[in-house]
């Protein structure tokens, strides 16, 4: 059935997931409401949350009331502006929700993937500020309660994490990529348990390396991908049993002619893993 709900046009729901609360639900605030708040200066788009008990109502998560700023607040004492008060608080009350950090701050945000983590779950994406971006980790350990963690990828250029997957240990590890517009490097971390650490592989060579998406089982992690040093694109496939450790899959039927490149990827029931993509 057609889930309708005025909450969720928000904005673009990327990611889904069922967690201990229900389902849960990350995207992009859409840059024409956003454009709308006038009483603060937070006009970019925010990452968005949203959860739900049984998937058909949804409410937005992690959000605050948009405020005017305090200069204009000031004008309140002054006898001339004895109207102003309730002319700040219709337009409060009309202004679209601001997200709480780290899914809302400074320059245009964006949650792109979500896991179910312990009793919580676990969000990545980027924010994009002045041509760079830094990737975004939210982290809600209990489905109530959302904070920020510390991504080990920061730094000039683009950092974008991508996916987020978690075993049944509750190590969890996000991908993703960084560098600039056409020589992207591939890179990942991993939570053990408590603290991220930048993982090891053969992540990095000449051209566009991408990472775009994960997924965990008993047998370890697994990182799907593409990378264009042979002059086109060829599929690439890593696996890890740790999270930390990265080796990369040898085959042939992830090369060839033209543009191939591996976008999802799922643990197979038994053993082994089912990878998809495109051949162009």
């Amino acid at each position: 059935e057609i889930v309708t709900s005025a909450n969720l046009a928000a904005g673009h729901v990327l990611d889904v997931t069922s967690f201990a609360g229900g389902f849960v639900a990350v995207g992009l605030e859409d840059f024409g409401l956003a454009s709308k708040r006038v009483t603060t200066d937070d006009t970019n788009p925010d990452g968005l949350l949203w959860l739900s008990r049984d998937g058909a109502d949804w409410a937005r998560f992690g959000v605050a009331d948009a405020r005017i700023n305090e200069e204009m607040l000031g004008f309140i004492d002054d006898p001339s502006q004895a109207g102003l008060p309730a002319a700040i608080e219709q337009l409060e009350r009309e202004d679209p929700p601001v997200s709480v950090a780290p899914a809302g701050g400074d320059g245009t945000r964006s949650l792109a993937a979500v896991s179910a983590y312990g009793d919580g779950f676990i969000a990545v994406g980027s924010a994009y500020y002045g041509g760079d971006a830094e990737p975004i980790i939210l982290m809600s350990p209990d489905g109530v309660n959302v904070g920020a963690e510390y991504p080990p990828h920061v730094g000039p250029g683009i950092q974008q994490y991508d996916d987020v997957c978690v075993d049944d240990e509750g190590n969890a590890v996000v991908v993703g990529a960084g560098g600039t517009n056409g020589a992207y490097d591939v890179f990942a971390a991993v939570r053990k348990p408590e603290a991220w650490t930048a993982a090891n592989g053969p992540f990095t060579g000449s051209g566009d390396q991408r990472a775009y998406a994960c997924a965990a089982s008993d047998e370890g992690f697994i990182m799907v991908g593409s990378d264009d040093r042979t002059g086109n694109r060829d599929a690439r496939v890593w696996t890890s049993t740790d999270g930390l450790e990265w080796t990369e899959v040898e085959s042939s039927i992830l090369g060839g002619t033209g543009d191939q490149w591996a976008s999802a990827v799922a643990p197979v029931p038994g053993g082994g893993w089912l990878v998809a993509g495109t051949d162009r």
